[in-house]
């Protein structure tokens, strides 16, 4: 898949607390809105991190995800990787696709890695993916090939744990298609493009 084929429009719903974060991507594939009451500083801006090819970053921006938020997003009408956090080093990384838009489907190749400590209790969120689950104790690779559904993984890490999460969709990396919440606002309010790869860390509950 082509980055000219891959998302017209993601709508990303995050229910926080009482109140709706909405994030969008426009068809530029750059912009991201958010509304909700303010929370900490965005991520840092990366510098010279986008390689303008889709091929991976060479530099990856570390953020935070705060812990115990989750989102929703309906499958078929966009691409995005998701990745929610859950005390106690518990991660949740999820993908759609945006087939009801171009009656395509998504390669999608998502790696994970750890510096530090190791990699556990890996599974996929349905049977049907655990053929394309490989996993060790510092890094797991999940591929798929995602239509009209939710495809994600589940899986521990020490508490504090960074990983840094590496998604391609048909060997093409762009960071606007990575989504978190942090500090009460999908990706913090960043109105940049992220890195691809990217480096996460659960905030303290």
């Amino acid at each position: 898949m082509s980055l000219g084929s891959i998302t017209r429009l993601v709508a990303v719903s995050a229910l926080l607390s009482g109140f709706v974060v909405a994030c969008v991507v426009e068809s530029d594939r750059q912009g991201y809105g958010s509304g909700g009451s303010a929370g900490t500083s965005p991520p840092p801006t990366p510098t010279g991190s986008s390689t303008g090819n889709g091929a991976a970053s060479p530099n990856p921006i570390l953020v935070d995800v705060d812990t115990g938020r989750t989102m929703n997003a309906q499958p078929g009408e966009g691409v995005g990787v998701f990745t929610e956090y859950t005390a106690g080093g518990h991660w949740h990384v999820w993908w759609t696709c945006d087939t009801n838009q171009t009656g395509a489907s998504c390669a999608m190749d998502v790696v994970i890695t750890v510096a530090t400590g190791k990699i556990t209790n890996a599974t996929t969120d349905a049977a049907a993916l655990a053929s394309g689950l490989s996993a060790s104790s510092q890094r797991l690779e999940a591929t798929s090939t995602t239509t009209t559904t939710t495809d994600g993984v589940r899986f521990d890490t020490d508490p504090g744990a960074i990983i840094t999460l590496d998604a391609s969709i048909g060997g093409v990396h762009d960071g606007s298609f990575l989504f978190f919440v942090q500090g009460g606002k999908v990706n913090g309010g960043f109105t940049g493009t992220l890195t691809d790869p990217l480096k996460l860390e659960g905030s303290s509950p």
